[in-house]
């Protein structure tokens, strides 16, 4: 989701047009030389990333990037991004939840808000469809409860998952699921509650 009427600042996510060219990247304002930018693409725990690009500021239209959000969608052409008229997420009962840390970053950041779907029935079929997407935990170890914003790995054994950071400053956590009886470590938490992630509205720029 982009902003047609904010300007992009340094440092922004943004949309960029250029030609016949789109690209979905972060921008850095060359404070030197004012008539070009340079893209450049976000670390998140990988470094298969593109390289840094850089366009000049006249030829290109950039849109500030204002949320995000996850679905599995087919599109054509080569393209980092392309337009969209609609997304089905909309039609889902979804509530929104403000992130109190950068455990996340750069993914999804301090302040910015997750939109969330109740998964009410915990099934196994229901975590094997929601391996490698972004959820959000509530989990409890004896009386103390603890929020999570992780993305939902793999079985490591009957009851036990592991949930894997998403961003540069988190770290994976184990929960179990479920009160049998295998998997009964008193170190590991227990999952109490699941919702799915399905977008991030930004704060840094929605703030402005």
């Amino acid at each position: 989701m982009v902003s047609l009427e904010r300007e992009a600042r340094d440092g922004d996510p943004v949309i960029a047009l250029c030609g016949d060219k789109v690209y979905a990247r972060r921008v850095a304002m060359d404070q030197r030389d004012p008539s070009r930018i340079t893209l450049i693409a976000d670390r998140s725990g990988t470094e298969r990333v593109p390289p840094a690009l850089i366009l000049p500021r006249a030829k290109t239209r950039l849109l500030p990037i204002v949320g995000i959000l996850y679905e599995q969608v087919s599109v054509l052409g080569q393209e980092e991004a392309c337009l969209v008229d609609s997304s089905p997420i909309w039609e889902r009962g979804l509530i929104a939840a403000r992130i109190v840390d950068d455990s996340a970053y750069p993914i999804i950041r301090e302040d910015d808000l997750v939109l969330l779907e109740r998964m009410e029935d915990v099934t196994t079929e229901v975590l094997e469809r929601l391996e490698d997407r972004i959820v959000a935990v509530v989990a409890l170890s004896g009386s103390e409860s603890f929020g999570f914003l992780k993305r939902m790995g793999a079985a490591l054994q009957p009851g036990v998952r592991i949930l894997e950071k998403i961003g540069l400053m988190g770290s994976s956590v184990c929960v179990r699921v479920g009160a049998g009886e295998e998997g009964q470590d008193s170190g590991t938490l227990m999952l109490d509650r699941l919702w799915r992630v399905h977008g991030v509205i930004r704060s840094e720029i929605l703030s402005r």
